[in-house]
């Protein structure tokens, strides 16, 4: 009977020399990604140096790199919505004349008449519903080459006198390169418990 003698594995000196080094590139590049709180809300992002600057009570911004990241809460914020431009079927586009003094800016001029607007958009849009009927309304550009906006817009937190409590966190343009760390960034967005609807008298209308 042959008897087979257990081998032993060696690891090569090299490798035991830059181990600690992978290590502490491993854990450096997981410890990226680290959760930011204010008494607003909290996000998870990779980011180095974040810096936050507030402009209001409740109402701010964070420096993130080359990006700035704006937050608001109030009554009257702006909803994220794309104001989409007016398509205008033509017939014959091509050799129709435009009048110079007419004011065209926000008009695309078409020569088909079962146009798309949809083609026309800059921003996709998908929504989450929440508890308590509040509904949660992502955007992200449709090319980011072209540049736009990621952001999170969630339209109702509580309800009183004054009007319904509305929420935004939003980038414009990020740089190149950070589009998907925003996107990932707007999902992990949690808001704290809501104050008392009268803290939130003194919030400013911002747009």
């Amino acid at each position: 009977m042959i008897k087979i003698k257990p081998r032993k594995l060696d690891c090569p000196s090299n490798v035991i020399l830059f181990l600690p080094i992978l290590l502490m590139l491993f854990n450096a590049c997981q410890s990226h990604i680290k959760k930011t709180k204010n008494e607003i809300f909290s996000f998870n992002g990779d980011f180095y140096g974040i810096k936050e600057k507030k402009t209001s009570e409740f109402t701010g911004y964070y420096l993130m790199n080359m990006d700035t990241l704006f937050y608001n809460i109030g009554f009257n914020i702006h909803s994220l919505n794309e104001e989409l431009p007016s398509v205008i079927y033509i017939p014959d586009r091509k050799n129709f004349k435009f009048d110079p003094n007419v004011d065209s800016s926000g008009k695309i001029f078409v020569d088909r008449k079962d146009f798309d607007v949809d083609k026309y958009r800059k921003q996709n849009i998908y929504f989450e519903h929440l508890e308590k009927g509040s509904i949660k309304k992502f955007t992200f550009p449709v090319d980011t080459i072209k540049g736009g906006i990621v952001g999170i817009y969630i339209d109702s937190l509580d309800y009183g006198p004054y009007g319904v409590l509305q929420f935004n966190l939003y980038v414009a343009n990020p740089s190149f390169g950070s589009y998907s760390k925003f996107m990932n960034l707007i999902k992990t967005v949690k808001l704290n418990p809501i104050k008392s609807y009268q803290t939130y008298i003194r919030t400013k209308y911002i747009y």
